[in-house]
């Protein structure tokens, strides 16, 4: 994976609209926005990646699925990355509506998790049936612990494979698209590069490749 250096976090939060409340601690809040794959799902500001130091070695994913989204459409999976690598535990899930969660962990830093053309490091997976699907207006939360773990870990790009997107941090997938719902997609947490420019214009320079495969 590839991630910018701790000096440039600062920039990159910005860039996103991230807030960072606590001197303590940083939280990144970060909007999905671009469709990488399949069909456009309806509605705006359709889900929000939240990233919080939770304590010592220990983070907080918060995955909302907003309620500006369209009603029946839900989300079944979601794709994102930790640099540098650490074996992590999850624990704590919580969800609004009560629902449990299902966990795809990935267990060693060589493990497959690519789709769409860009290899990830981590895939969660949610509920595909009945109420417990992830519909819009609702959230779910769970911690990932590991040693010197912290949340500026997960602002890194999935490595493109085959001609995939390269500078994608997270990615989801909705179902329920479209007339009758029959359709599904694939949005992104992708910077802008006008965005990106605010960290200067040495970026490039400033980037690392965490593991070749």
């Amino acid at each position: 994976m590839k991630t910018l250096r701790s000096t440039y976090l600062f920039a990159l939060t910005a860039a996103f609209g991230v807030l960072a409340p606590m001197a303590s601690a940083d939280t990144y809040v970060l909007p999905f926005t671009d469709l990488v794959d399949g069909y456009m799902p309806g509605g705006t500001d359709i889900a929000t990646l939240t990233i919080e130091d939770w304590g010592t070695d220990l983070v907080k994913i918060t995955l909302a699925h907003n309620s500006t989204s369209t009603a029946g459409q839900f989300i079944s999976d979601l794709w994102f990355n930790l640099d540098p690598f650490a074996a992590i535990t999850q624990g704590n899930q919580t969800c609004n509506d009560g629902s449990a969660v299902e966990f795809d962990t990935f267990g060693a830093a060589l493990d497959d998790h690519s789709n769409v053309g860009i290899q990830f490091d981590i895939h969660q997976t949610f509920k595909t049936s009945g109420d417990e699907r992830l519909f819009p207006g609702e959230w779910i939360s769970f911690t990932l612990t590991g040693s010197g773990l912290n949340a500026a870990d997960f602002l890194a790009f999935g490595q493109p494979t085959n001609g995939g997107w390269d500078n994608v941090i997270a990615m989801i997938h909705i179902q329920g698209v479209g007339e009758g719902g029959l359709n599904s997609g694939k949005f992104a947490v992708v910077p802008e590069p006008g965005s990106l420019a605010v960290v200067g214009l040495g970026l490039a320079a400033l980037l690392r490749r965490r593991r070749f495969r």
